[in-house]
């Protein structure tokens, strides 16, 4: 007469705490990621204000060089400071004498944006044939450039 199994053997146990710690190890790093990422996204949001700025001014000029864009009044927006969220320092337009004008985020020093705290970004413009369409690139900030992986999708 046959015995039939009751449960699971050692062996079994062994492989499954085997394939769920293997599936662990991959899941924890990209949801880390995904969460800087969505955070990090908070600045996109907030650059709206300043792209739309940008984006009368070039229509009315045809150009965003030559003008300083030190001060935000000049442009209809308030401080750069106002621009603010939990994840965001501030918004600022930056550029001037033959440099062409780009939005700069700020990201602020709170510990959960992890690798990406005190980190900046640039939105640069790029003619499209008359229209601005904005692009995403890393800078040099206090904490060293923002990893292009964190960078928010245009």
């Amino acid at each position: 007469m046959k015995m039939l199994q009751k449960g699971f053997t050692l062996i079994e146990l062994m492989i499954v705490v085997a394939i769920i710690g293997i599936l662990a190890a991959i899941a924890v790093p990209a949801y880390q990621d995904y969460t800087i990422r969505s955070r990090v996204s908070e600045g996109a949001a907030l650059v709206g204000a300043a792209r739309t700025a940008l984006d009368v001014t070039y229509a009315g000029s045809g150009t965003l060089v030559g003008t300083d864009y030190g001060s935000h009044g000049s442009l209809g927006l308030s401080a750069s400071t106002s621009y603010r969220s939990k994840y965001v320092s501030y918004i600022s337009v930056i550029g001037g004498a033959g440099i062409a004008a780009r939005v700069m985020v700020r990201l602020s020093p709170e510990t959960s944006l992890g690798t990406a705290k005190s980190r900046s970004f640039l939105y640069s413009p790029v003619n499209m044939g008359g229209n601005l369409r904005w692009v995403a690139k890393g800078v040099a900030g206090g904490a060293g450039a923002l990893q292009t992986k964190f960078l928010p999708k245009n």
